[in-house]
């Protein structure tokens, strides 16, 4: 009989504490499931490849530039070229620039002497004439007209020389240029280009050897060129 008793009482306590375990493991009505682990890896930050946040600040890409007009201040002043650079971006980093421009040059009066030691006055020349050189540039910024450029070009001087006799002779100058520079736009409207490179012209027609300045526009000749111009960009 007591041995009865004693496998009913730990049946009832055995009972007892399964009900607390499933009591306690049971969801209350209405509340909602725990998180799963892959809705917790879930968070607002961008993650790169390697799982990293990339909180990189970039900053926004400056206003497209398509036209610069600009002035050759230099090579007006050195060499008696006056000209306006018309360049033209359609495309992100690609440039076509137009360089109309007036070629003028004179020569002085020089006394030579002949095999003879005959003196010999070379009469004095005026070189006179409309030019225009047409490249392409590429440009490493964005937005248009901006960063490090570099790029070849070709141009061509419709020439008329005036001997001081009257006689006249026209003849072309034309040739090959590359270039190489930086260009900025000052508060996004003010055009400033500075650069260098190398030409070589050569004239149609034979044209005695001419001194500085003149011989720019009339002999054979490889040489270097110097880049500043400003303007204005829209």
């Amino acid at each position: 009989m007591k041995l009865l008793q004693r496998v009913l009482f730990v049946a009832v306590v055995v009972v007892g504490v399964g009900s607390r375990a499933a009591f306690a493991e049971a969801p209350a009505a209405g509340a909602a499931p725990p998180p799963s682990s892959e809705a917790a890896t879930q968070v607002a930050w961008p993650l790169t490849s390697t799982g990293a946040v990339d909180v990189a600040l970039r900053e926004p890409e400056p206003p497209r530039r398509i036209l610069a007009l600009e002035l050759n201040p230099l090579a007006g002043l050195a060499l008696h070229r006056w000209g306006v650079n018309v360049i033209v971006a359609p495309f992100q980093h690609h440039a076509i620039i137009l360089n109309p421009y007036h070629a003028y040059a004179r020569t002085y009066p020089i006394n030579l002497y002949d095999d003879n030691g005959k003196p010999i006055l070379l009469p004095v020349q005026t070189f006179n004439g409309w030019g225009a050189e047409l490249g392409y540039r590429y440009y490493t910024g964005r937005g248009g007209l901006r960063g490090l450029f570099f790029g070849p070009s070709l141009f061509a001087d419709w020439m008329t020389v005036e001997a001081q006799d009257g006689s006249r002779t026209k003849y072309v100058y034309y040739g090959i240029a590359a270039d190489v520079g930086y260009q900025v736009l000052i508060s996004d409207r003010v055009s400033l280009s500075l650069g260098g490179g190398l030409q070589y012209g050569q004239p149609s027609k034979d044209i005695p050897r001419q001194g500085f300045q003149a011989k720019y526009y009339a002999n054979p000749i490889l040489l270097p060129r110097l880049l500043i111009s400003i303007g204005w960009a829209l």
